[in-house]
């Protein structure tokens, strides 16, 4: 088909000058480290008891995660930051959260209170990802 072919010759046209619709999967110094340390803070999700890390490989790992989370907490809904990648909207959503977002706040230290962004009852997001636009 020539509209799938011209199609291909944009995809490389662009890949050969180094654009790319989706950014690249190096997520910088915080990568090897996770979230804690760039978003929670004493006084919020660890003073709360309120936060966990959990990290896998992938979305379709995440989405297997989920599922046994909406298991043990049925009445739970999901906030995640905005901006945020659609897809992760979708992964939550499809494990059954409702999904709702918080600002993301830019600053040289992010940190979110999660005291006051969720109830007891839901889960804060915070995607730390190597395909993460919203790192510092």
């Amino acid at each position: 088909m020539e509209a799938v072919r011209q199609a291909a010759d944009r995809l490389q046209q662009s890949a050969a000058k180094g654009r790319s619709s989706y950014p690249p999967m190096e997520a910088g110094a915080l990568s090897p480290r996770g979230p804690d340390p760039a978003v929670w803070r004493q006084s919020s999700g660890v003073a709360c008891r309120t936060h966990a890390t959990i990290q896998t490989l992938g979305p379709g790992a995440l989405a297997r995660a989920l599922i046994s989370l909406k298991r043990y907490f049925p009445d739970s809904a999901v906030w995640v930051s905005d901006p945020t990648r659609e897809n992760h909207v979708a992964i939550f959503a499809g494990a059954g959260f409702e999904v709702h977002t918080y600002p993301r706040v830019r600053q040289r230290h992010p940190r979110v209170n999660f005291c006051h962004v969720a109830a007891s009852s839901s889960a804060a997001a915070a995607q730390h990802c190597a395909a993460s636009p919203l790192l510092p």
